[in-house]
């Protein structure tokens, strides 16, 4: 089986911002209008010859290929104010309206008898929009050695989604979330802070993630957008400790309802599994993360981040009951030397235990990266190489067991990367440096999967 698959983006975002301080008491008005577009293109290619034991073509090639066109325009704008009470107490508030619409086009056609021929199958066009208005009120304040923030989101979501292919249009889905946010924080000495904090936050699923196009891995697996998708809600609780401003240990506990999962369909007659975005019933997660930045040497600087999880998948899922938990760790240690003559490396290096993720159970990952670059010119120029992947080791393995459905997956990509970069910073040093801020289509921005999967 060969399958050649190109994919092609362009994107283009436009942001008009305004900024005004109203009075010496710091009262402060912005403004962000933000419009942006992603448009791609993707062909897909695929050719399949099936063979019997003794190597001869037992069967019809299946010869496939893919136009698929997709547009994401993003429209966007929001208004924050911060009125300060005196100089312990402040309120922010603000509001924002987002219209996003996506289209995306999928035809495949398949080769017979000497001529393309559209595969009614696999081909569909799928509209989507959706609307978003919020509001939201933080208070800020400020007592002895303690210190408060209070807050309120109000979301209102609008959406509609348009399978045209199939005439079936999604029913319109309108609902108002409230999420709340309180965060405290205390000093106990010079040298130690802790933070209680609890919010509430929804996560959306990603525009492609909720359209049916088909994405063929070969004729027996392939991937699927579930139209029906819905946002995950998560209750977040966590206590933060801080010695000396560096050393951060972290106690977080979370519960996610509705959690979104990549899973797995089988068809026991045609023995073709299927990959599809679902909802879960409910995922609960206790963490633990300790981050210790340390100087070793004057001339070698480490932080290191070791962090402890213990997951909690439960559901009904195609009529069985899942019950995936497992304890699993991550460890993170990054490295920085200075060199002789103006040089400088890095090294780093991750390794992620066996965890599970919905119905799947992982095998451990782990990755090396290096880097080494020099400054040129009194600093104002250096060039870098960084390869990520030095030994080319990392790879994805997991098991899926469950129902009918007993699959090993191995992937392996193209992670061992090299990258030269040259900088040249022109100009006075001293310039100012721009503001730094986000925009206000920044959330929707994010669920813009590019190139795919």
């Amino acid at each position: 089986m060969t399958n050649f698959i190109d994919n092609q983006w362009a994107s283009m975002a436009y942001n008009l911002n305004y900024k005004s301080t109203l009075d010496t008491l710091g009262r402060e008005l912005t403004v962000d209008l933000d419009y942006s577009n992603y448009s791609g293109q993707a062909f897909d290619d695929m050719e399949t010859h099936f063979f019997n034991k003794q190597g001869n073509e037992n069967a019809i090639p299946l010869i496939l290929r893919s136009d698929i066109p997709s547009n994401v325009e993003i429209k966007s704008g929001k208004a924050d104010y911060v009125h300060p009470i005196n100089k312990d107490t402040k309120i922010e508030a603000g509001i924002k309206t987002s219209f996003v619409t996506t289209d995306n086009n999928v035809k495949w056609e398949t080769y017979n008898e000497g001529s393309w021929n559209v595969d009614r199958g696999r081909t569909n066009h799928f509209q989507y929009k959706e609307n978003l208005n919020a509001a939201y009120i933080n208070i800020h304040t400020q007592y002895k050695k303690f210190g408060f923030q209070l807050g309120l989101r109000a979301e209102q979501t609008i959406a509609k989604g348009n399978l045209i292919t199939e005439n079936l249009q999604k029913p319109d889905t309108s609902y108002l979330n409230f999420f709340p946010s309180v965060f405290v924080s205390q000093k106990i000495s010079e040298k130690n802070q802790v933070t209680y904090s609890y919010s509430k936050r929804i996560d959306r699923p990603s525009y492609q993630n909720l359209n049916p196009f088909i994405y063929f891995l070969d004729p027996y697996a392939y991937f699927q957008g579930n139209p029906f998708l819905k946002p995950q809600y998560t209750h977040s609780f966590q206590v933060a400790h801080t010695y000396d401003g560096k050393f951060i240990t972290t106690l977080g506990y979370s519960n996610t309802s509705n959690v979104m999962q990549q899973v797995t369909e089988q068809n026991d007659e045609t023995k073709v599994t299927k990959a599809t975005m679902t909802n879960l019933d409910n995922f609960k997660n206790l963490s633990l993360g300790i981050n210790a930045p340390v100087t070793i040497a004057k001339w070698w600087t480490t932080n290191n981040n070791l962090s402890f999880y213990y997951k909690e998948y439960k559901s009904r899922y195609l009529d069985g009951e899942i019950n995936n938990t497992g304890f699993s760790w991550t460890l993170n240690s990054n490295h920085n030397f200075t060199l002789p003559r103006d040089f400088s490396a890095e090294l780093s290096g991750m390794y992620l235990s066996p965890n599970v993720e919905g119905i799947i159970k992982i095998r451990s990952m782990y990755v090396v990266n290096m880097g080494i670059q020099k400054n040129l010119w009194d600093k104002k120029a250096n060039i870098k190489l960084n390869v990520n992947d030095v030994f080319n080791i990392m790879k994805f393995r997991g098991t899926i067991d469950y129902q009918n459905q007993h699959l090993n997956i191995l992937g392996k990509w193209e992670s061992r990367l090299a990258r030269i970069t040259f900088t040249y910073r022109f100009g006075k040093e001293d310039i100012k440096p721009a503001r730094r801020r986000s925009s206000g289509a920044e959330s929707e921005q994010n669920r813009v999967n590019m190139g795919g999967n």
